[in-house]
């Protein structure tokens, strides 16, 4: 069986908290070198995604021989374990190597944000440490592996991905139109109430705090792992979940509050929604995605687009900040992902000056953003 809570850990780490200290005089002001990294990282988990489910197809595909053969009684119990294991052995070989591909695409970008002064902690054991498990733990696997039947393996398995890429529904441009359909309905007067909630950073609308845990208190002996203190984000419930039949599931709503130290880089307060999905298509995913941010879109009296960086973001009533994506799993769980939050462009340039030149007019105005 495959270990990822190594990777999921890194996932939430990288993918959650905020970035560490910045160089000032090294790292550029507008986040574009995390931005970059951030989208390499993507795109490198998601070719091992595609990886990943190749290789699902390929213990198929393997096994598919064997058990033909043992249904008409030709192989005896010694070589049908012979068989089996020969398998098993190129399969865990296969399988270290892309989970190790997993961590060394979090492992990079660490790097390269230290490099591009973007980040000025080390390549803490998080990480280092976790790689070279992952290393060692394919060099065990490998070095059972059969090198002959390996080779078969690894060759078919590239076949299948091949096939895969070749029959692969591609991503399609976001679709952005504003659909006023909803604006008289309770969906848009849930939306209106938590943007009305928004001047005051949600304080309203903000009740228990919620402990979610990575690892379980007494998991193999263990005092437990909160994600909050991994993603420096504390998560609080809230009674306000939209949501529409077509989205198919119910959501996970509430507060997101950043715990940062560094307040220049903090999560700012914002009202959070995730649609989480077992099985879908990215077609299904997208067209799910865009038609809820369009319905969001016509909740408002005007819009403001305000960037690329989400499938949608843009600003409404020129009070909030909105943004939608979307997370497809390449055959694994996969999410849609909503977040309202305070419209603060001047509080943001005041955060940005503030990490340049400590000025003490900057940092209050910045911790404005941050308490109501």
């Amino acid at each position: 069986m495959r270990v990822h809570a190594s990777c999921l850990l890194l996932a939430l780490a990288a993918q959650l908290a905020p970035a560490a200290a910045r160089d000032a005089k090294r790292c550029p002001a507008d986040f574009s070198v995390e931005h970059r990294l951030d989208a390499e990282r993507e795109a490198a988990l998601n070719l091992n995604a595609r990886e990943r489910a190749a290789i699902a197809d390929l213990r198929s595909v393997t096994m598919a021989p064997i058990r033909e053969k043992s249904n008409r009684n030709e192989l005896d119990r010694d070589e049908y374990n012979r068989l089996t294991k020969q398998r098993g052995d190129a399969l865990d070989c296969i399988d270290a190597d892309n989970n190790l591909k997993e961590q060394q695409a979090y492992y990079n970008e660490k790097i390269k944000l230290i490099e591009a002064g973007c980040d000025t902690g080390s390549a803490d054991k998080l990480y280092a440490t976790w790689l070279k498990e992952g290393e060692a733990r394919k060099g065990k696997a490998c070095a059972k592996a059969d090198l002959e039947y390996l080779a078969q393996a690894i060759k078919k398995l590239k076949e299948i991905q091949a096939d895969k890429l070749a029959k692969e529904e591609k991503s399609t441009p976001a679709v952005k139109t504003v659909d006023a359909s909803q604006k008289s309905a309770p969906f848009c007067d849930q939306i209106r109430t938590v943007a009305g909630h928004a001047p005051n950073l949600f304080a309203g609308i903000t009740k228990e705090k919620k402990e979610k845990w990575f690892i379980t208190p007494g998991t193999l002996g263990s005092k437990g792992v909160k994600i909050s203190d991994i993603a420096e984000i504390d998560e609080y419930a809230t009674p306000i979940t939209v949501s529409q039949d077509f989205l198919a599931v119910r959501p996970e709503c509430s507060i997101e509050i950043g715990t940062e130290k560094n307040i220049t880089i903090r999560i700012v307060p914002t009202y959070a929604c995730d649609w989480h999905y077992d099985k879908t298509n990215r077609r299904e995913l997208e067209e799910r995605t865009d038609r809820l941010l369009n319905l969001i879109r016509g909740c408002f009296g005007s819009i403001k687009e305000d960037g690329e960086f989400y499938r949608h973001q843009f600003v409404g009533d020129d009070a909030v900040a909105v943004s939608g994506d979307l997370y497809y799993g390449e055959g694994k769980p996969s999410r849609i992902y909503l977040k309202i939050a305070k419209h603060t462009p001047a509080e943001d340039r005041a955060c940005i000056n503030y990490g340049f030149q400590h000025k003490e007019q900057d940092k209050k105005l910045c911790m404005s953003r941050l308490k109501p």
